[in-house]
């Protein structure tokens, strides 16, 4: 696993990592070159390219509330019996079944031991505990539903997050009126900085294909 893994970084991500780079970097320097020569016309492009999207329309849907608890309720017992089997299930899997042992032996080669031991206890006492949840609340559907209403009408609160994000989704051009009144000395720092990673990553590219 470490050998295939290494490889795949070395022969693969990385190779792409540098191209990926290099190929942003002469588009900075074509970016940084039209500022200098055709400032009018690389702002023009830009002002093309500027197409603002906004989400609120495509998600106003996931912030309208949707009441699935009279649907629950109605089958509330049927479900109860469900949690009940289900997490007993698991939770006999977990006492008797989940050995710690075997995971700290099995990973101990790849990690500290110490640190997987508590990984994985941890791991196996929130799962029991959820179990246990799951089992009173199944008990609760079954021997007390009007109580567990109750419970969740209090817990139920929906809280939506459109009127403290309206000003994200407003488009701020601070930078871009800063660009147009520099246009040629942002032009040279893009085209310095541009130029002088194209040299270096052309250069770590070339020596890994040769």
């Amino acid at each position: 696993m470490g050998l295939s893994q290494n490889y795949f970084v070395e022969q693969w991500l990385i190779p792409a990592l540098v191209i990926f780079l290099l190929i942003g970097s002469v588009f900075a320097f074509a970016v940084g070159l039209g500022l200098i020569l055709r400032s009018a016309a690389t702002f023009r492009f830009f002002g093309v390219m500027n197409r603002w999207v906004s989400m609120r329309k495509a998600l106003r849907p996931a912030e309208i509330p949707r009441d699935a608890d009279a649907a629950l309720h109605r089958q509330s017992r049927i479900l109860g019996a469900v949690f009940i089997v289900a997490a007993g299930l698991s939770l006999i899997v977990l006492v008797w079944e989940f050995d710690v042992a075997a995971i700290v032996s099995a990973l101990r080669r790849d990690a500290d031991s110490a640190l997987v031991e508590t990984l994985a206890q941890t791991v196996k006492w929130l799962l029991i505990v959820g179990d246990a949840l799951a089992i009173v609340v199944g008990i609760a559907m079954i021997a007390a539903p009007q109580a567990l209403a109750g419970l969740e009408v209090r817990a139920n609160q929906w809280i939506s997050m459109r009127k403290y994000d309206k000003n994200v989704d407003v488009m701020h051009m601070g930078v871009d009126k800063w660009a147009e009144s520099y246009p040629r000395a942002l032009g040279w720092s893009i085209l310095l900085l541009a130029g002088f990673v194209i040299a270096n990553l052309a250069t770590l590219l070339s020596s890994r294909i040769i």
